[in-house]
């Protein structure tokens, strides 16, 4: 397999609207107070699972099943076994056979027809660096059974990968190598089939990768600034390349995320002074500035680095976003910022999440309080987004 390359970009010169989007909230409006409310969840009941962080989440339709993780710090990290399945109709939990692969963190996750795929993770990481892998599992939801995962290809294995599916295909990004903790510029696509996997190398580290109308959009950050590269879903080729907004020279950049809200792509900056929230509505438009958040409220979870790993997802109402200050919900339409809340023990960075139903599931990840117990908590909390949108 030959790693393709990306053509280079021409760049030009980004037109930045600062006036309201139709989608949002006037332009910082949301900075001096930020979150708008705090909104209670209900709790889950106990999982068939040990204390973790870093493990993954997905909802396949009728439950969220949990994957992986590690537990321990540094020296004393250790992976973890074992995955489970909760029901939220019957409000009840579990376990699953044993998988193919073994114990690993920070795995990618995706659901594709009746098929879960696993793919990538790190293991050994009390190590000085972590083995990132390039093989995983996929399990049958029909059957309950889990079969080896092993693509064909010359690929770099990613840790705290983005997947997503399109036409079949398998698109994983905005992960690291295990190799040191900064992301990397390759896009790995695949499918199912005997096909050979292949990386898109997009010649600057992958902050981001989402999937919507216009395909799947990868945004990197060059030495000449942001870019969004938007794949074709079914073929993995590049249909165009849009500059972002631009960053001021006098703003640290800390990461950013990226979602499809409806038929716009959001693209959240950070910096450590603030979040700014940015949409364009269509492929050849403009991006027009819609909110900004203060830095600890819903804080990037896609950093240079790969320390302390978050989760961002959306839906037509919104953006949502668990990170390492807490579980967060952006309405689209209202402008408007809420903190969901999380148990006591529970931070938020390294746990696991997932939406389905209408609903956002968050389990494990750090103890705030470890002198009180593990380092990872097996709490968790299922929230009604209903009534944020």
């Amino acid at each position: 397999m030959t790693s393709r390359p990306v053509r280079p970009l021409v760049t030009a010169a980004v037109l930045l609207a600062v006036f309201l989007s139709a989608c949002g909230g006037p332009s910082g409006s949301l900075l001096p107070g930020s979150h708008v409310d705090t909104v209670a969840g209900v709790a889950l009941p106990p999982a068939p699972l040990t204390p973790r962080e870093r493990a993954v989440a997905v909802w396949t339709g009728t439950e969220y099943i949990v994957l992986g993780g590690q537990s321990g710090w540094k020296e004393t990290t250790v992976d973890t076994g074992g995955s489970a399945a909760f029901d939220p109709g019957a409000a009840a939990w579990k376990a699953l056979p044993p998988t193919t692969v073994g114990n690993r963190s920070g795995a990618s996750a995706l659901v594709v027809g009746s098929k879960l795929v696993v793919w990538g993770g790190q293991q050994n990481c009390a190590a000085s660096t972590c083995a990132s892998r390039t093989d995983g599992a996929v399990y049958s939801l029909a059957d309950r059974t889990w079969e080896p995962l092993t693509p064909r290809g010359d690929l770099p294995g990613l840790s705290y990968a983005t997947g997503v599916s399109s036409c079949g295909r398998l698109f994983f990004g905005a992960g690291g190598t295990g190799q040191g903790p900064a992301k990397t510029d390759a896009v790995i696509i695949g499918s199912l089939s005997e096909k050979p996997w292949e990386a898109l190398h997009l010649g600057a580290p992958v902050y981001s990768l989402t999937v919507g109308p216009w395909g799947v959009a990868a945004t990197v950050r060059s030495a000449s600034g942001l870019v969004t590269h938007v794949l074709d879903g079914c073929t993995g080729e590049e249909i165009t390349a849009l500059p972002g907004p631009r960053l001021a020279a006098d703003r640290d950049f800390t990461g950013l995320w990226s979602a499809f809200v409806g038929d716009a792509l959001w693209l959240g900056v950070g910096t450590t002074q603030s979040t700014d929230v940015y949409t364009m509505s269509s492929r050849n438009g403009a991006w027009t500035k819609a909110s900004s958040f203060n830095p600890s409220d819903m804080s990037v979870p896609n950093g240079p680095v790969l320390e302390y790993p978050g989760w961002v997802d959306a839906d037509a109402n919104g953006v949502y976003a668990v990170t390492a200050t807490g579980a967060w919900a952006y309405s689209s339409a209202r402008g408007e910022l809420h903190r969901l809340s999380l148990p006591a023990d529970q931070c938020g960075s390294g746990s696991a999440a997932a939406m389905g139903r209408g609903q956002l599931f968050v389990w494990g990840g750090q103890n705030c309080r470890p002198a009180s117990g593990n380092g990872q908590t097996a709490d968790g909390r299922l929230f009604d987004l209903a009534h944020l949108g």
